[in-house]
């Protein structure tokens, strides 16, 4: 009894540290599908307005629509910021749930209920929480019930990584004094040899976008000094489903030759893309 009474004290106390953390923070929770049922979110909100500013999500939702984003579940920095930017937000929640049918080997089929959260820092635009809720049940009314009430569990995730999230690398690289890849034919690509990876190496594509059939793009930024050695990276465009962390281990994976200009080498920053298509079979 004694110990559960000491670690019942110490998460009280972490709680209370992640509350006081947080505070001061506004945040903005956005669906982009009109059709979807914002129940589950609904929960999250009532937890975290206790600790946190929420935004109006009338308002969010104007000021998103009026931001015309092309995808807004593969954002680039860019669009992000200025997503938060007219919201008036420290930090937003893309979100979209649904129902499913799932096909069970050796079984009856079910039901997965399931919510998809990316939230987003809206100083850098960068990615700084991605998750995936589901529940599942024969019956697809009960499997919805089911994912209502883990709804605590990543309201208090969406706290953590509120409380935690600190200077982002996206500040530095993007102020980082270095030449970027010019145009071709331009008057800086002129004597100019970009750098390239003496071998490319796939990024994977994850279980997690088999699983709901996810097509995203992925741009990384890459900083190589004069050796072609990588200084640092950072994701431009961001899709959540662990494509970031694929783009990148495979970007880390390769080997460079560095840029040169007229013979001598120079450090240079390269913008890469990477096309993630549906595999055969996924909805």
């Amino acid at each position: 009894m004694h110990n559960i009474a000491r670690r019942t004290l110490i998460l009280a106390g972490i709680v209370a540290s992640l509350c006081t953390a947080a505070a001061g923070q506004a945040i903005a929770f956005v669906l982009p599908e009109k059709a979807a049922d914002t129940a589950f979110v609904d929960m999250i909100i009532e937890r975290l307005r206790k600790h946190v500013t929420v935004a109006d999500r009338s308002l969010a939702a104007s000021a998103f629509r009026a931001s015309r984003i092309g995808d807004p579940y593969n954002m680039t920095l860019s669009e992000s910021r200025n997503v938060g930017g007219a919201i008036g937000c420290d930090f937003f929640v893309v979100f979209n749930t649904d129902v499913q049918r799932r096909a069970v080997i050796g079984g009856d089929a079910k039901y997965e209920a399931y919510a998809v959260l990316r939230m987003v820092n809206t100083r850098t635009g960068g990615l700084v929480h991605f998750e995936i809720v589901t529940a599942a049940d024969a019956d697809p009314g009960v499997a919805t019930r089911k994912l209502l009430d883990m709804a605590p569990a990543p309201a208090d995730s969406l706290l953590l990584a509120l409380s935690t999230v600190g200077e982002n690398k996206t500040s530095e690289i993007n102020a980082a004094p270095i030449e970027e890849v010019p145009t071709p034919n331009s008057p800086g690509a002129k004597g100019l040899t970009p750098p390239i990876p003496y071998r490319r190496i796939k990024p994977e594509y994850t279980s997690a976008a088999s699983l709901y059939g996810v097509a995203a793009t992925v741009e990384i930024l890459v900083d190589l000094d004069e050796r072609g050695a990588i200084i640092r990276t950072d994701i431009a465009r961001w899709a959540g489903f662990g494509f970031d962390e694929s783009v990148e281990k495979a970007v880390r994976s390769m080997t460079w030759r560095s840029a040169f200009r007229d013979g001598k080498p120079l450090p240079m920053r390269v913008l890469l893309r990477y096309n993630f298509k549906k595999l055969d079979g996924t909805k």
